[in-house]
């Protein structure tokens, strides 16, 4: 009782005071327009409506850590404490009560806010419970708690210093500890040390200036939540300090009691914090941003392939995954020697992430070596051509951060090698164009038992048997997809189309999306003699392109069961280009050489064929294509550039549309055969026309 006549105390207090008043309608006000503006029109984005209100959240902030402040001007004003003092335990009853009275007025404030959330989303179709349970915990955390460390931080300051120096005070704390700190701090903020601890301070949105990732979801990981409980015993552990100082006469045993579980805690809270994990990390300013990790590691690894050339296929994956704080996996995989000779040892890829464990064969351990996204294996006895061995191997560790996976989110798809790989070489390579993702698919079938443990649903290309089992078979690989997404083709057509489930309007488009795709692929199975076994029966059309990557051989991978359809991060990404013909040049790689398996050697020349022939395509089928998606011919330096020029100039000007399209075809049957040589491409330029040697 005495803890509820403290609340209303609180309660009377504050709601005397206008300006308590003034701040929470005028926070309403804000939030309910700023999130109107991302409920309509081109902006409409439930995701970003949350992510883009950080400046709302850093106003909280600020007149949270005010009303700490009142609330200890108004206790010594009022002079509550020695009337508290009078009172048997009215000292615990008051600080109990205080904390209360603004648990339950920050309670209230993230149920306003959602409530208006709800009110503006939910009518526009956005209708999937786990989303807004999602945005609520959203809320709590990145809202409601930052609110409630704020005001005790203003609180604690106030009992700290008298008189008006706690104003600027406050300030410097607020522009410290709010989701736009780097901000206040302009260029200060770019230098690393200091820029990792402003990410760290901060309070709210983690990524405050990137745009939602749609598939990721909102960023709610446990790491967040034990930061913000880390700053709670921390504030807790100096209001106990400051108790100690003020009453050191008279400290009851249970005091002792709480420093030593407030020490533990955060002990055991720094230990939890050194440990590796992957959270979603873009922000520019940090090292450890998703769109730099990768870029940095592969444009200083050299792509010399010192391996001998083996010819070897893994024709069974039998595989135990788990995703916690880490990916684990144990995978038991059957290897045959397709080559001459005998072997004694093998090689796989392996991205570098992940850290093997140990290796075994009839649980006999065989040496290893890991070296980069190489992993290198001693077989226990020599292995003939045409038999087999059987391999286990553990390993554990962190994805890559453009190929996410942790307890909220999972992206592993077939060409990017989580699995052992036969195709020895590195997951990326880095090339005048920007960082590109070797394609790791398997050339040959193999038989896949998955076995998971993890954030759910869970799409991927095989079927589901049993409770966390799937299986299957694939020539291609096996894709795992995870995240904030549903299937949406609620008509039964043989596919399953899943996107994000804020892209909710993508359904409609479905139909003239699978009738374009569908005749592109029939298309080009004609022209180039490549065999499909039809549509594929999953879609997965999600955001998992990072804002550095500029290759439209990036966008789409196509193995004959499943199709996964790329995009950047962007507000309500429709699955149908406004620009038609951007899609052909986005579909071409993806049907041509990347299905067939083909391995980059010269990315330039790769994607010049797929420029070159997605705007012969749009010509022969009359889709409007100005030419603006082909190469920009730079000042002609070189016999490859004057080549490029040539061919650019020519499929331009010349107006057998046949013609051109019959060049392609031979240029293509020069991939196919393992050439990316100019020289070679010269040669057969040579006989359509006469390229000019103006060097």
């Amino acid at each position: 009782m005495k803890v509820f006549n403290s609340m209303n105390v609180m309660w009377i207090l504050f709601r005397r005071n206008p300006l308590f008043w003034i701040l929470l309608v005028c926070f309403l006000t804000y939030v309910y327009y700023g999130f109107h503006f991302y409920s309509t029109g081109y902006n409409f984005s439930p995701g970003e409506a949350l992510v883009r209100m950080s400046f709302a959240v850093q106003g909280g902030m600020l007149a949270f850590l005010f009303f700490g402040v009142l609330l200890i001007r108004l206790e010594e004003n009022n002079h509550l404490h020695d009337i508290f003092s009078s009172i048997p335990k009215g000292n615990f009853s008051k600080f109990i009560g205080k904390l209360l009275f603004f648990f339950i007025l920050v309670l209230l404030i993230c149920l306003f806010v959602f409530s208006i959330y709800v009110f503006l989303f939910l009518p526009k179709g956005i209708s999937f419970l786990p989303f807004y349970y999602d945005a609520f915990l959203y809320i709590v955390l990145y809202w409601g708690i930052s609110f409630f460390l704020s005001m005790l931080i203003g609180a604690l300051l106030a009992s700290w210093f008298k008189g008006k120096i706690i104003y600027p005070l406050i300030l410097f704390v607020w522009a410290l500890i709010g989701p736009a700190n780097s901000y206040f701090f302009g260029t200060a903020a770019s230098k690393p040390v200091f820029s990792d601890f402003l990410a760290w301070i901060n309070l709210g949105e983690p990524n405050p200036y990137a745009l939602f990732n749609d598939l990721y979801g909102f960023e709610l990981s446990l790491y967040h939540w034990m930061k913000r409980l880390f700053m709670l015993l921390c504030i807790s552990f100096l209001f106990l300090f400051t108790h100690f100082l003020r009453k050191r006469g008279n400290i009851e045993k249970r005091f002792y009691m709480y420093v030593a579980v407030c020490i533990g805690s955060i002990g055991a809270l720094i230990y939890y914090f050194t440990l590796d994990r992957q959270i979603y990390i873009s922000n520019s300013l940090l090292a450890g941003t998703r769109e730099r990790v990768d870029e940095t590691y592969y444009r200083a690894l050299s792509h010399e392939n010192s391996v001998p050339h083996q010819v070897i296929a893994i024709t069974k994956y039998d595989v135990h995954m788990k995703i916690k704080r880490l990916v684990e996996i144990d995978t038991a995989i059957t290897i045959v020697n397709n080559q001459k000779q005998p072997l004694d040892n093998i090689s796989l890829s392996l991205y570098h992430g992940f850290k093997v464990i140990d290796v075994s064969s009839s649980h006999k351990k065989l040496s290893f070596q890991q070296k980069n996204d190489l992993l290198n294996i001693q077989l226990p006895s020599e292995l003939p051509p045409k038999q087999s061995c059987q391999l286990s191997i553990s390993y554990k560790g962190l994805s890559s951060p453009l190929f996410f996976a942790n307890s909220r989110a999972v992206y592993l798809p077939y060409y990017f090698p989580w699995l052992p790989s036969s195709n020895v070489e590195p997951a990326f390579q880095y090339t005048k164009i920007g960082l590109i993702r070797n394609n790791h698919q398997w050339g040959n079938d193999a038989e896949i038992t998955l076995t998971y443990d993890g954030p759910t649903p869970l799409y991927t290309n095989i079927k589901k048997v049993g409770s966390k089992k799937w299986h299957g078979r694939s020539s291609f690989g096996l894709s795992v997809v995870v995240g904030k997404i549903a299937e949406m083709n609620r008509k039964n057509d043989g596919t399953q189309f899943v996107q994000p489930m804020t892209w909710e309007k993508n359904m409609y488009q479905y139909p003239e999306f699978k009738e374009r795709t569908s005749h592109i692929m029939e298309t080009i199975s004609r022209n180039f003699h490549i065999p499909y076994e039809g549509f594929p029966k999953l879609v997965v059309f999600v955001p998992i392109l990072s804002i550095n990557d500029f290759a439209v051989e990036e966008y789409i991978w196509f193995a004959s069961d499943h199709l996964i359809y790329g995009t950047s991060l962007q507000y309500q990404a429709t699955i149908l280009p406004q620009d038609e013909a951007n899609y052909t040049y986005m579909l071409v790689p993806a049907l041509t050489w990347k299905y067939k398996g083909i391995p980059i050697k010269d990315m330039e020349y790769l994607h010049l064929f797929d420029s070159v022939y997605a705007y012969v395509y749009n010509q022969q089928h009359g889709i409007p294509d100005d030419g603006s998606f082909l190469p920009r011919m730079n000042p002609i330096k070189s016999e490859k550039d004057q080549i490029k020029s040539s061919i650019v100039q020519w499929i331009k000007k010349e107006g057998n549309v046949e013609m051109k399209n019959r060049f392609c075809q031979e240029w293509f049957q020069l991939i196919e055969s393992g050439s990316q040589d100019w020289n070679e491409l010269k040669k057969l330029v040579e006989q359509y026309i006469v390229i000019k040697e103006d060097l």
